[in-house]
């Protein structure tokens, strides 16, 4: 008697006739190969969701020397996103309403949303929440408590500054 390769208990006796745990066995056998299928599409599908970079394209905005980082995990047809769009003195946030484009084409009918912050400086200080919500075409846009971010910062002043940063996160789900 002992444990299998992958972890099931293997009966013995030492009856000369096809003996009880002969039958036991196959099913323990079965069983273990059904585990070892269902354990190779874990880690199938562990494997997709797996993050990967994703570099967003942004609408009414340019980056310049600002940075911009993206990543996106699919699991199936579900998608995970994040990006970060810090502004360097050379970036700009103008005209209408600042957007992002999805790292996948939504299915049609679906709503399309996430939220995220609009901070201030480095530090990200007096930070404004955001909703981002599916506009016409495949654009989200970011909305705060009072209005949309455009051209006009949320912030005091009403410019956007260097190392000011946009950041959003969501989940859309892939046609």
């Amino acid at each position: 008697m002992g444990y299998d390769l992958r972890g099931l208990w293997i009966y013995e006796e030492s009856d000369p006739a096809a003996p009880f745990s002969d039958t036991l066995n196959l099913l323990a056998e079965s069983t273990s190969d059904a585990f070892a299928l269902d354990r190779a599409r874990l880690d199938a599908l562990e494997l997709l969701g797996a993050g990967s970079v994703w570099v967003p394209t942004l609408v009414n905005a340019t980056v310049g020397n600002g940075t911009l980082q993206g990543t996106m995990a699919s699991i199936g047809k579900l998608t995970f996103w994040s990006f970060t769009f810090t502004l360097g003195s050379t970036s700009t946030v103008s005209g209408g309403t600042f957007g992002v484009q999805p790292p996948v084409t939504p299915r049609a009918g679906t709503l399309v949303a996430g939220s995220g912050y609009a901070g201030r400086g480095t530090s990200s200080t007096g930070r404004t929440l955001l909703v981002f919500r599916q506009t016409t075409g495949p654009v989200w846009q970011g909305l705060y408590e009072g209005g949309n971010l455009s051209a006009t910062s949320p912030f005091s002043g009403g410019t956007w500054q260097a190392s000011d940063a946009i950041s959003g996160f969501g989940v859309v789900l892939a046609a």
